[in-house]
């Protein structure tokens, strides 16, 4: 308990008599169980910090050894970035550990992978900036990257394994690679912009499915493999050199419904009308 240099004191140091007088009230105040002291705010969160409740990061976060930035470990955890900025070196920028997470709201820029889903993990991962990683999103287990910027890094989006994303209402651009899934993996691109990359969307021995999309100005926008099972519904090919390489067309051709393409080489042979008419 603290005392105020103007405070009476009795024999031994302690408040004289008088300070219990007022009544029962006073009494509480001066040990200090009316509840009116405010809880000491927790500290910021550091570089490597595990979170397992709600968090909110109140500063930019820079951290240049390696490693990761942030792990969240727990589920149903939402972590907002609250617009700041999350710059490494190492690892992953923020690896989620748990289901039903959120990450939102900041940029993650400088490392190995900006957001990590981990395998058996999920998550909603919306309103980030990806920029300037090796990859901005790695999805290992189930991720959710909605009404985001991907931009500048050597990967943007990669779901591989037994990895599934949803890439929603999303800006992908100037990527080496905007989109890949490959080794079983699954990826959705829904109301989703990808423009200005060297390949827009790669798929090798996975599923892709692209819904009301547009892919432009890219040096190759399709390469698929072994991939299906995929669709292409209602997307806009723009301006790009190469519209279509589809290396399992033979035997396993993607489908393409209700599709346009303006513009560019390798168009594919059939494109199913839009309503199936």
């Amino acid at each position: 308990m603290r005392t105020s240099a103007n405070q009476t004191r009795g024999r031994g140091g302690f408040p004289a008599r008088r300070a219990w007088a007022a009544g029962p009230l006073a009494a509480l105040a001066v040990l200090g169980g009316s509840g009116a002291t405010a809880q000491a705010a927790p500290p910021p969160l550091a570089c490597g910090d595990t979170i397992t409740t709600a968090t909110t990061l109140t500063r930019d976060l820079h951290c240049p050894e390696g490693g990761n930035g942030l792990v969240v470990r727990g589920d149903g955890v939402v972590l907002d970035l609250a617009g700041h900025n999350l710059t490494g070196s190492g690892w992953s920028g923020v690896v989620v550990q748990g289901r039903d997470v959120v990450v939102r709201g900041g940029t993650l820029t400088a490392w190995g992978e900006g957001v990590t889903v981990a395998p058996g993990a999920a998550a909603v991962v919306e309103r980030v900036t990806l920029q300037g990683n090796t990859t901005g999103l790695g999805a290992h287990g189930e991720a959710v990257l909605r009404r985001a910027t991907v931009r500048a890094n050597s990967r943007g989006v990669v779901a591989e394994g037994g990895g599934d994303v949803s890439v929603e209402g999303s800006d992908l651009a100037r990527n080496p690679v905007a989109v890949a899934v490959r080794d079983g993996g699954r990826a959705s691109v829904l109301d989703t912009s990808v423009r200005g990359n060297e390949l827009g969307l790669v798929c090798s021995s996975a599923t892709l499915q692209v819904r009301r999309s547009v892919v432009a100005d890219s040096g190759t926008a399709l390469f698929a493999d072994d991939c299906g099972t995929s669709t292409v519904e209602g997307a806009l090919f723009l301006l790009n050199e190469v519209n279509v390489v589809d290396a399992g067309a033979a035997t396993t051709p993607v489908v393409f419904t209700c599709s346009r393409f303006l513009g560019g080489a390798a168009t594919p042979a059939t494109v199913a009308p839009c309503g199936g008419s």
